[in-house]
Formats: structure tokens, C-alpha cells, sequence
């Protein structure tokens, strides 16, 4: 069986449903047909939800043969691991972790995918790589690698810096003989509980605890984040962002073969067009509509989805307001949200190049109301933004 991993509460199933759709409907070329095997971690699944992944799993048996398997993962197993960063809600990221315990001790690869992707090519391709002695696939991250984690040694504080071999996690290819032989997931529980400063939670801990050299990098396309559409900057740009040459970033870039959804469909309508036009989101609504058991509630969602105008609006005005270097208005723009209902409705006409722009910009404003960030830190990375965006675009 082709086992592959997801982690999704009771709200995410119906998007990880569409995920699973995708996957099952792109299994069309000429790879051993064995049964796709999914894995949902868990903390709660409800019987109606339950019984929606049986009518799922039987519908999309009659396209491609597949099972759905639920593993309840209970809290307490994660006492250790740090609520900050991308963990700071609950404890669900951490569960990927464990999920090589869900498996016979015959399996040899196994796959996870984050809930927010979109495959659009024959996942068996990845299943049929020879992994060799690599303890697991995986591809570079889009942002900054200067990130870092801060831990204890003993009476010490440490820091450990990443490079630019940093990857996104949201796909991890597992040669689970490797995995285990350098015990991962104990050398990440025993790093976790040192941590005193971590962003990315299971991310990082995976990014500290595999070797560089024990890792084997695929192409972008395989996990290629909808915001590179509006720029990326290449190693051939700068060093320290994607580590990939602009030759490797437009191969993927016109062929990708799993989505990363940042923004993601269920909250944005419209957000990156791709290269040949289409507004990406609108592809995740397509498969959306014809997800089994779960389209109706999905249609029904989306009828009332209106935060990208909201980003937008808020982007555009930030955009103007950092291009004048007009302080006094982003702080305005920041403190006072009366008016954000005709600042969404302002955006319904933008273009999309600006569209794009405007998306992340409008990111920081609403992460600056959140956070309670300082104008002048929502000033500097517009700033960075805006010029990273004129120089790095794909026009």
C-alpha cells in the first residue's frame, strides 16, 4: 500500500477530503497499482464526519482502490513539546511526529501532506524514488533562513541556526528504516522539551534533528507555495531565501505538481494566478466541487468567503501609504478597523498583478492588528516587500 499521512481536526476534514480527492483522481500513469492507504492524526473526529469519510472512501474506491484510517492522538503524549509559534493554538503539528507508529513494521516509505495542499500530478512518482540511506525527501522552504531555535544544555542556553538547507515540512517522504535507525522522533521530543524559543514547531524540531546530507532534495514543484507565483527570489538572486537556480524555480513554476495553499482557498476566493493565468484557488474549488460526501458543505462555505477582498483593500492602502511614507496613516491604518467593510468593498475590481501585491500586504496589517505589532516594524517589511515584489516579480 501507498500510506500517506495527514493531520487535521474536525474542522479540517472536509479540506483534507479534497486533498485526498486530488490525490486518488491524478493516480492515472503506469505505476504499480497498489491501494492508497490514508492516515488522518487526530485529536477528535465526530460520527457524523466519521460517517462522511466511509461514503468517501467508498466513492473514490470505484476510481482508484483506497482506505481511510483515523488515529486519535491523545494531548497528553505532547506535554513536552513548546505552545509557540505555529503551535501556539494547539498541538495538532507536533502529531506528524508520531505517526510511524501507526504503521506494520513491513512498511517501508511513507508520505505527509499538509491539509492545504492541492496534488495535481501521479503521487506514486514520489513512492517509486530510491531513497538510499536518506532519511527522508523533501523540499526547500520559500522564506528567510535566518530562522533559529534557542534551548537548554544543562544550565547553558544554546542556539541552534538553520541554513539554506532549511525545508518546508508540509512534505516529508520518510524512509522509515532510516527514520527510526536515527531515531527522529525521540531526538525531536527530547529537543522539544529544551526549547525555550521556537517558531516553527515540528518544522524546526525535523530541521535540527535530520542532517543535511542525510536528507534528498526534490524539485520545488512538489511542494510549490501559490505565493511564489508573485515573486520568488532564487539562490541565483540572493542567497538565504529559495535554494533553488531560477533555471530549477521555473521548471517548477510551469509545472507544478503539489500546491502549497498558504492562502488558503476556504478563506480566499481569489489569490495568485499561476502561469497560465488561472487563479489557483479556483482549481482547489473545482476538485472542491466534486469532493465526495463533503461537497455540499464545502459550496455551502463558499458562498459566504470574503477575507481576500478584506486583504486587499487593507494591501492596497498600505502600498499607497508606504510608497508616500506616510507613517501617521498606517498607524491609522492599523489601530481602526470602522472602516474595513468599504475598504473589502473597494477591492472587488483590482487587477490581477496588484491583486497579488496587495494580498501581502494586507497579511501584515492584519497580522500587525493580531499581534499588536509597531507601525514602524509594518513600515519596514512593506517596505521590503514592496521592493522585493518590483525586482523578483514574474512578470
Amino acid at each position: 500500500m501507498y500510506h500517506i499521512f495527514f493531520t487535521a481536526d474536525e474542522n479540517y476534514i472536509k479540506f483534507t477530503s479534497v486533498l485526498m480527492t486530488s490525490i486518488v483522481k491524478n493516480a492515472t500513469k503506469a505505476y504499480e497499482k497498489k491501494p492508497f492507504c490514508f492516515h488522518i492524526l487526530s485529536d477528535f473526529i465526530s460520527d457524523v464526519t466519521r460517517k462522511k469519510l466511509e461514503i468517501l472512501q467508498k466513492t473514490l474506491s470505484e476510481i482508484y482502490p483506497c482506505e481511510i484510517l483515523i488515529h486519535i492522538q491523545d494531548n497528553a503524549k505532547f506535554d513536552k513539546f513548546p505552545s509557540s509559534g505555529a503551535a501556539q493554538n494547539n498541538k495538532l503539528s507536533y502529531y506528524r511526529l508520531k505517526m510511524l507508529s501507526c504503521l506494520d513494521d513491513n512498511v517501508k516509505t511513507c508520505l505527509y501532506l499538509d491539509s492545504d495542499m492541492l496534488v495535481l500530478e501521479d503521487l506514486r512518482e514520489l513512492f517509486a524514488l530510491d531513497l538510499k540511506d536518506n532519511i527522508a525527501a523533501v523540499v526547500g522552504d520559500m522564506g528567510s533562513k535566518r530562522a533559529k531555535i534557542k534551548f537548554m544544555e544543562g544550565s547553558e542556553k544554546k542556539t541552534f541556526y538553520f541554513d539554506e538547507n532549511y525545508f518546508n515540512a508540509g512534505l516529508l517522504l520518510i524512509n522509515v528504516k532510516e527514520y527510526q535507525k536515527a531515531q527522529i522522533e525521540e531526538r525531536c521530543e527530547e529537543l522539544a522539551s529544551k526549547c525555550f524559543y521556537i517558531k516553527g514547531a515540528d518544522q524546526d524540531l525535523l530541521n535540527a534533528c535530520i542532517e543535511s546530507k542525510k536528507r534528498l532534495k526534490l524539485d520545488f514543484a512538489w511542494n510549490f507555495f501559490i505565493n511564489a507565483y508573485a515573486y520568488a527570489i532564487t539562490k541565483d538572486d540572493k542567497l538565504g531565501y529559495l535554494n533553488y537556480t531560477k533555471e530549477e524555480f521555473k521548471h517548477s513554476f510551469e509545472s507544478p505538481k503539489i500546491l502549497h495553499l498558504c492562502f488558503k482557498p476556504w478563506k480566499f476566493l481569489r489569490s495568485f494566478n499561476d502561469s497560465k493565468g488561472r487563479n489557483v484557488n479556483d482549481l482547489w474549488w473545482e476538485e472542491a466541487a466534486f469532493t465526495p460526501a463533503f461537497s455540499a458543505e464545502l459550496l455551502e462555505l463558499k458562498r459566504h468567503i470574503k477575507d481576500h477582498l478584506l486583504y486587499a483593500g487593507l494591501g492596497s492602502l498600505l502600498y499607497r501609504y508606504t510608497k508616500n511614507f506616510n507613517v501617521l496613516k498606517i498607524v491609522h491604518l492599523i489601530k481602526h478597523q470602522d472602516e474595513d467593510l468599504k475598504i473589502a468593498q473597494n477591492a472587488q475590481n483590482f487587477n490581477d498583478k496588484d491583486f497579488a501585491l496587495f494580498l501581502l500586504l494586507g497579511e501584515m496589517v492584519l497580522h500587525a492588528r493580531a499581534k499588536k505589532k509597531g507601525v514602524f516594524s509594518v513600515f519596514l517589511k512593506a517596505l521590503k516587500c514592496i521592493s522585493s515584489y518590483e525586482k523578483y516579480a514574474r512578470r
